[in-house]
């Protein structure tokens, strides 16, 4: 009973680490998507000169 428990503990914590690994990556290739959204939606820099130098 108690081994069963413990490698019920043990196969969770993997899961876990699993999940946390899948989630971190995710973040990261999400920020990645944010930045060259970014990017692409910026004005030329001749645009961007004009804009705040009129």
């Amino acid at each position: 009973m108690v081994s069963s428990i413990i490698v019920e503990a043990r196969n969770q914590k993997s899961a876990n680490l699993a999940i946390a690994s899948w989630l971190d990556q995710a973040e990261r290739e999400l920020a990645e998507h944010r930045a060259n959204a970014r990017e692409r939606n910026q004005p030329p820099p001749d645009l961007l000169r004009e804009t705040l130098n009129p």
